[in-house]
């Protein structure tokens, strides 16, 4: 019996630390934890109130592990506060909780229950090159303020701080908004700082800038490219084309030129060896006639000389002889009559 294990999948988790459990204001609070390995960490502090104080961002290594520092500050309140950290990839967040004291020092004007808040909202996702858009909200004891600002920064995915301050434009009474154009993709983080009625606020939020999405523009463009490019290229071949079939057609008209001039030449040349060689037939006919004709003469010679020796030999000698004259002659007519047939 064959039997399959399956390994347990392990869940992903977050995790947060501190170095310990109670501040005094105006320390450091070292934060520790593990997350999804090379991931952006947000980690947020709020005050008894609820109220966000404090925002940094850290990076998770290889085996998740990330660490952070926030300082808080001598003017915040006593109180139990929450440190949360959220991990970008898989939204999850784990948080702590953490005493935050005075020092203890000579007694001091009560802190006022009532502090300035500050409320930033941004779209949580802008697109890389569009210009991010920031309302602030300044209220204290729940009416809108106009604030003394201390300062505006907005925190980009690099950990680099940019001064928005003077970008901050009035729309009313607590009522402002800054524009800021982004460019890298990632997580921005906008911190602003401000007093009123004898009380600081803080604020703090985050965005992400994703690529650019093409707008329907942007894909009606890229046809028209598209399709204007594929027009040229199909009259670039077509010109090719026509440029190829006129090379073959000229070099075909040069080809046929010259196999006719080839022609002409050949057919002259042979013209002009037949008449070499009839002329040379000519005069070799002419030669064996004239030949022909003197053995003919010296035939009838001799036949008229061997008349005039058979007249008057009588001896078997002279016969002989004449026999043999008879030889001779019979050989060169036979002689005569092959070169005829040669002819």
């Amino acid at each position: 019996m064959l039997i399959s294990a399956i390994a347990p999948v392990s869940a992903e988790v977050i995790t947060i630390a501190t170095d310990k459990d109670s501040y005094v204001l105006g320390e450091s609070i070292l934060i520790s934890g593990t997350a999804t390995p090379n991931s952006a960490i947000t980690i947020r502090l709020y005050n008894p109130a609820n109220v966000l104080v404090a925002l940094e961002q850290a990076m998770s290594d290889s085996t998740g592990a990330y660490s952070a520092k926030i300082i808080t500050s001598k003017a915040w309140v006593e109180g139990t506060y929450t440190l949360k950290a959220t991990d970008s990839i898989t939204g999850l967040t784990a948080e702590k909780k953490i005493t935050l004291i005075k020092e203890i020092v000579p007694p001091k004007p009560p802190v006022p229950l009532v502090t300035l808040q500050v409320s930033i909202s941004v779209p949580s996702t802008i697109q890389s090159g569009d210009t991010a858009k920031a309302y602030v909200l300044f209220t204290y004891a729940g009416k809108t303020v106009d604030p003394d600002i201390k300062s505006a920064t907005i925190v980009d995915p690099k950990g680099a701080k940019i001064n928005v301050k003077p970008a901050i434009k009035k729309i009313d009474t607590g009522w402002y908004y800054l524009e800021y154009k982004v460019t890298d993709t990632g997580i921005y983080g906008i911190q602003i700082a401000a007093t009123a009625e004898d009380t600081d606020g803080n604020g703090q939020a985050t965005f992400q800038v994703i690529p650019k999405l093409a707008t329907a523009t942007d894909i009606a463009d890229l046809k028209k490219a598209i399709t204007d490019s594929s027009e040229a290229i199909s009259k670039k071949l077509d010109s090719v084309q026509k440029a190829i079939t006129d090379s073959i057609k000229a070099t075909e008209d040069k080809i046929k030129t010259a196999v006719s001039d080839a022609q002409k030449a050949l057919a002259k040349a042979v013209d002009d060896s037949k008449a070499a060689i009839s002329g040379a037939v000519s005069s070799a006919q002419a030669a064996i006639s004239g030949a022909v004709a003197g053995v003919k003469t010296d035939v009838g010679a001799l036949k008229g000389t061997l008349d005039s020796i058979s007249a008057g030999v009588s001896s078997s000698t002279t016969f002989i002889l004449v026999v043999a004259a008879l030889v001779v002659i019979t050989l060169v007519l036979e002689l005569v009559i092959l070169v005829r047939k040669l002819r």
